[in-house]
């Protein structure tokens, strides 16, 4: 602990140098004569001395001096003394619970083997449940259990047991405690802790604060969940809270986090500067993990182009002859694959040695078959890829379009960064429905993408049911879709005869200019707009909720409004009719760039591939949409959560969308009822290069100062603070002041 509130006052202690040299330096006295030298021989002796200094004698002056100058150096450093406090204390509990707490790193076993012992979860609930045998009676504890963005949970506690129930979670019941603990789960998400640990602190200025105790920073106390409640300069901490809502039969104690320090970040709150004290578990940096995986799909995805079967081939792992060992063709001029792209770390100290393999995952029914693999030797804390060319989905039978990169680390002491999941879509078309009484422009520009095989274009009448064509994009030239009738999906409405629900018209602009465009915006990328001249366009009024893509003084031109989980565009102007943009190359970037961001959304071609914590967004059919609430989805560990109940929420007004939150395990996701390896399925990775640097760490605050670890949560004095002593040193010096003054006067009188 910390003795000394202000240890830089111990630099006033050089003062004894000059105290003593005064004693050490011989006057200079003046001549003067006298009428005898008999009583001034010590004097003489003294002038007779060449020497500056005189030999040190004893003092009991100098002594006195010594003795006050300590006394008032060790009152300017304010030390403290602990004791016990008059009242109860309430305290805040942290434990991080994200995936590097799964990691097993404490030796078991003889030569140096690891791993089989207690995570450092395991670790941390024993140091809670020390910490909680050492409340006292009338203490309050708050528990909370941190796992990141999708894993988070607050352990509210209820009344009843030894101490009752507290306010706004707080609680003295030991056995409760204890059950909350022991029900505290690590989830595969990267935790910051920056939110619980903020909720804490705020969560005790409900409480009175506790007499000055001058704690510092990461000073590890005595005490367990009480302590100091002061700042670094000893006075009260400034809460903030009016005497009518603080609870004046508790002291506001110590937030304890029992972490591993990894992805923890401590926000800037005056309380845990004062209050936050750290348990460190874990001791390994021993881990190479997958940190990123990505997925680039071939240059065409026309259906004919797909090879049904094609095997995953790594330059350098085929035979001579193009086959693989078991004696399957690897297809290598066979091309129109995608590329699986690995990022691999190696936290550890030493190089590693490591294997990693693409194969089809193991399924209910059949097992998995490895595809291809390689070796990789990655130095001490670097970072490599790994790239999979020519990979095509797997065979019917397999696991769908969806394919298992694992990683093999001897020794390795994380295990949850071993495997990785991509998404390999079977390919299709982009399908966009245009609606139009005969623009022969957007007519034939969909003639020739759905040529080139990446959009199937399909022209329909004004007025017709798009629900059974089931569009990706819809482009309404001229006309709005009926009311409470848009299509569930991005929608383009190009200047309609009438109003568009969703967009207000007041009158016609004439010759407007372009005052600005969202160059940014990836519908507005290498879209050049500097020569474009419109002859009229709607007068589009704005509101809050719409945003402008390109603007007038008068108003937008282009706007989208976000619906639910599609997009609805207003392009206030006819490209062909009202202005020279058909003649133009920025109108066909404009389209194009419309298209592919329609198909993104979608995930067409591009499976969704998220990181542990991350949304999900499930595009469902008209007649699934209307009956989301019934849908289940099959988590990684075979349960079923329906959809209302994930965490997430069914997108409104004819979205066809359904958002899913609970994505806190890594694995592969799938709408009951869908293709396995459709745009109802979505993997869950880890991918985190803060998660998988498992390598136990110090906490810092803001402004770079360092929260040291304590070696274990005692909760043994629960109650205890410390006090102030320095007004008493400071009577001491002034007493051995006045002695000094009573000597010296008492020695010339």
């Amino acid at each position: 602990m910390r003795w000394f509130l202000n240890p830089y006052w111990a630099l006033l202690g050089l003062l004894l140098v000059p105290l003593v040299l005064l004693y050490l330096l011989r006057q200079k006295r003046p001549n003067e004569r006298v009428s005898s030298t008999l009583l001034w021989s010590k004097a003489l002796a003294d002038l007779r001395a060449s020497q500056p200094f005189q030999r040190f004698r004893r003092s009991l002056l100098l002594l006195l001096q010594i003795v006050a100058l300590a006394a008032l150096v060790l009152a300017l450093m304010r030390p403290v003394l602990q004791g016990q406090a008059r009242q109860a204390t309430a305290g805040v509990l942290v434990i991080s619970a994200g995936a590097s707490m799964q990691v097993t790193d404490h030796k078991v076993g003889g030569a140096g083997e690891r791993g089989g012992g207690p995570t450092r979860l395991e670790l941390a609930k024993i140091q809670a449940h020390r910490l909680v045998d050492g409340l006292r009676l009338g203490d309050q504890l708050l528990l909370l259990a941190d796992a990141g963005v999708a894993g988070r949970l607050s352990t509210i506690s209820g009344s009843g047991g030894d101490g009752g129930g507290g306010r706004g979670g707080f609680t003295g019941n030991k056995t409760q405690l204890h059950q909350q603990i022991d029900q505290i789960q690590a989830a595969d998400t990267v935790p910051d802790l920056a939110e619980s640990l903020l909720l804490a602190a705020t969560s005790l200025r409900a409480f009175a604060p506790p007499p000055a105790t001058g704690l510092g920073v990461g000073v590890g106390a005595a005490g367990g969940v009480g302590g100091g409640a002061s700042g670094s300069n000893g006075k009260p901490l400034p809460d903030g809270r009016g005497s009518d809502t603080t609870d004046k039969t508790l002291l506001a104690g110590n937030i304890w986090l029992i972490s591993d320090g990894v992805g923890v970040n401590v926000p800037n709150v005056p309380e845990l500067r004062a209050r936050l004290r750290y348990v460190r578990v874990g001791d390994s940096s021993n881990n190479v993990g997958i940190v990123r995986v990505g997925v680039t799909p071939p240059i065409r995805n026309h259906p004919s182009r797909d090879r049904q079967g094609a095997i995953a081939v790594l330059p350098g792992t085929s035979g001579t002859d193009g086959s693989l060992p078991d004696g399957r063709s690897s297809d290598k001029g066979g091309g129109g694959g995608s590329e699986v792209f690995v990022g691999l770390l190696n936290a550890s100290q030493q190089a590693r040695e490591v294997f990693v393999g693409l194969k089809v995952p193991d399924s209910g029914k059949t097992p998995g078959r490895l595809l291809a693999s390689t070796r990789v030797v990655l130095p001490s804390g670097g970072v490599q890829g790994v790239t999979f060319e020519n990979v095509h989905p797997p065979v019917a039978g397999g696991a769908g379009g969806i394919l298992q990169v694992t990683l093999v680390a001897k020794g390795d002491d994380f295990a949850l960064d071993d495997n990785a999941y991509v998404i390999l879509p079977a390919p299709r078309r982009i399908r966009v429905v245009l609606v139009t009484r005969g623009n022969r422009l957007l007519e034939d520009y969909l003639k020739t993408v759905s040529k080139l095989g990446e959009v199937e274009g399909v022209v329909a009448e004004p007025g017709r049911d798009l629900s059974g064509l089931a569009p990706d994009l819809a482009i309404f030239d001229g006309v709005a879709p009926p009311m409470g009738g848009w299509p569930a999906c991005d929608t383009l409405v190009i200047h309609p005869r009438g109003e568009a629900e969703g967009f207000a018209l007041q009158g016609q602009l004439e010759r407007p200019t372009i005052l600005r465009w969202q160059r940014d915006d990836p519908l507005l990328n290498f879209v050049e707009l500097g020569d474009l001249r419109i002859a009229r366009a709607a007068k589009l009024v704005s509101d809050g909720e719409l945003r402008e893509l390109i603007a007038a003084p008068q108003g937008p031109l282009l706007a989208c409004r976000s619906v639910g989980g599609v997009q609805r565009y207003f392009l206030a102007f006819n490209p062909l009719t009202e202005s020279n943009w058909w003649m133009q190359p920025s109108l066909l970037v404009f389209l194009e760039n419309l298209v592919r961001q329609s198909g993104q959304r979608r995930f067409i071609n591009a499976g969704q591939m998220l990181t542990t914590g991350q949304v999900a967004r499930l595009w469902l059919p008209p007649q699934e949409s209307a009956a989301a609430g019934g849908l289940h989805v099959l988590l990684p560990d075979g349960r079923q959560v329906a959809v209302g109940q994930g965490g997430g929420s069914v997108l409104g007004e004819g979205g066809g969308a359904v958002d899913f939150a609970a994505t806190g395990r890594v694995g592969i996701y799938h709408l009951k009822g869908t293709p396995l390896g459709g745009g109802g399925s979505f993997v869950v990775n880890l991918a985190s290069a803060v998660a998988s640097n498992i390598t136990p760490r110090n906490l810092s605050l803001p402004g770079g100062e360092v929260v040291d670890p304590e070696e274990t949560a005692r909760g043994g004095g629960i109650a205890q603070v410390n006090r102030e002593i320095w007004p008493w040193v400071a009577a001491a010096g002034l007493a051995v002041l006045l002695l000094e003054w009573w000597v010296y006067h008492r020695r010339w009188a």
